[in-house]
């Protein structure tokens, strides 16, 4: 049956595919340079998507920011890193 997580992730990417959306753009908070959990996260997210043919684009921005809203708030923009190759 899967988790509720799983089932909704497999809507939104039936939805995804359906509404042929190639890009997807991942925003973890920073953390994930420093929190081998959130890296992990980051990690097996992009690998999923890039096997189901999706284009993987990461935002990352500095560390004193925590999440992507705390650097827009400052009117900051992230940089963004395409995945090409996971291994």
């Amino acid at each position: 049956n899967g988790t509720r997580d799983e089932q909704d992730a497999h809507k939104n990417l039936k939805y995804l595919r359906e509404n042929k959306v190639i890009d997807i753009m991942i925003a973890f908070d920073s953390d994930y340079k420093t929190n081998n959990l959130v890296k992990e996260a980051l990690v097996n997210t992009s690998r999923k998507l890039k096997i189901l043919g999706f284009n993987v684009f990461v935002l990352y921005w500095d560390l004193k920011y925590k999440g992507i809203d705390d650097l827009i708030l400052k009117g900051l923009k992230p940089r963004v890193l395409f995945v090409d190759n996971i291994e």
